[in-house]
């Protein structure tokens, strides 16, 4: 749900970016004596203003996404790529799996899917996590 909500608020961020962008274009075109809506002394420091938030806006989008995108992909199941459910460790290797992808997998297998190493069921560990 915080990733829905996240990747929402970087949406609106974005279209307010994308109009400050339209603005920032439209100043400069009134800056350059294109279109005559205001004084073109006025015009130049509403520009660089513009710009500047429109800047902001962006580096704000684009951390928020970063951080997100960080987030999920530390949650991710090597197998199944999917957010881990009921996260459990294989103890030969120390990689993180839902317990149902790697229960499966080392009975089928015998190993670490991602290092190959011997594994049985015993090797699996379960993750208690917090949820914050």
């Amino acid at each position: 749900m915080a990733e829905i909500v996240v990747v929402a608020v970087a949406v609106l961020l974005v279209a307010v970016g994308v109009l400050l962008v339209a603005v920032e274009v439209l100043l400069v075109a009134v800056a350059v004596g294109e279109v005559v809506i205001v004084p073109v002394p006025v015009a130049a420091p509403l520009v660089v203003l513009v710009h500047v938030v429109a800047v902001a806006v962006v580096v704000v989008v684009v951390v928020a996404i970063q951080e997100t995108l960080k987030d999920v992909d530390y949650q991710i199941c090597p197998l199944c790529m999917r957010v881990r459910a009921n996260s459990t460790a294989l103890s030969v290797s120390g990689y993180v799996f839902c317990y149902l992808c790697i229960n499966e997998h080392v009975k089928k297998e015998k190993c670490c899917p991602i290092t190959g190493y011997p594994a049985t069921s015993e090797h699996l560990v379960k993750i208690y996590e917090q949820d914050l």
